[in-house]
């Protein structure tokens, strides 16, 4: 039990550090923020990048996207975009991968929502076998949002799930990759 314990706080430390570089990716709905996603930051030399779903990008074609900076100024999302196929139907997009390499100006490290960019050399696309390893997923879900409209301020929660990968074989019967994907057990208690 000790090991799984300090594996465990291990996992919780290694979420506290992910989550810095985690940001809450927003759209103005009726001039009021609107929790539309998460990205995380990527240096590389000297070009900053925010990696997202592809299909929350999509939807700043819409309406622009930002997120915070500080508490009360906010970044519109602008740069140069690639994101996976798949733009006319997501639903047959079983990446759903978006970078856009930040445009000059105002780039990460953003010290006053503690938000920074992890070095490329953290990715590790990949990390192979994925079975017997344990994932975690991190994001800011909208249901967790909460918008103050008379402060004109938001608050977000971060969620946080880990759990092991699916068997190797078992990516094959689920038609993904082990080069494109990490599968993981879900456990809904």
């Amino acid at each position: 039990m000790k090991v799984k314990d300090e594996l465990s706080d291990i996992i919780e430390e290694a979420i506290d550090i992910l989550v810095k570089f985690s940001i809450p990716l927003y759209q103005n709905y009726n001039n009021l923020p609107r929790l539309l996603g998460t990205g995380f930051f990527v240096k590389s030399n000297n070009d900053y990048y925010l990696v997202s779903a592809a299909h929350v990008f999509d939807a700043g074609k819409q309406n622009e996207l930002f997120f915070y900076v500080k508490p009360n100024l906010t970044r519109i999302l602008s740069g140069e975009l690639l994101r996976t196929k798949g733009e006319d139907n997501r639903l047959n997009d079983n990446l759903d991968i978006g970078v856009l390499k930040l445009s000059e100006g105002n780039l990460p490290p953003y010290p006053d929502v503690e938000k920074f960019a992890m070095d490329i050399s953290y990715l590790k696309p990949h990390y192979l076998p994925r079975s017997g390893k344990n994932y975690a997923v991190i994001g800011y879900p909208a249901t967790k949002s909460y918008v103050d409209n008379q402060n004109m301020g938001v608050a977000v929660s971060l969620y946080a799930y880990r759990s092991h990968s699916i068997d190797e074989p078992d990516y094959t019967t689920h038609g993904l990759s082990t080069d494109t994907h990490v599968a993981i057990k879900l456990d809904l208690k």
